[in-house]
């Protein structure tokens, strides 16, 4: 796995992965309700993900002035 990808969203893959797993309910540890708050967050790290894709991982910030993006 790229080393950017696995320091930017580390987090998401984990958060996706708890969600899968709280909703084994075959095991002691199945937690539906907390499988619902970890997915949430799994969505929310996907659309940043694909948010920073359009922007090519550019941290920097654009301002709009005029007709031109500076």
């Amino acid at each position: 796995m790229d080393k950017l990808i696995y320091d930017r969203y580390h987090d998401v893959v984990v958060n996706g992965a708890l969600a899968e797993l709280l909703l084994m309910r075959q095991y002691e540890f199945a937690d539906p309700q907390m499988a619902i708050v970890y997915e949430k967050r799994f969505k929310q790290g996907i659309a940043q993900a694909k948010i920073d894709t359009m922007r090519d991982f550019s941290t920097e910030t654009r301002s709009f002035i005029g007709e031109a993006w500076i």
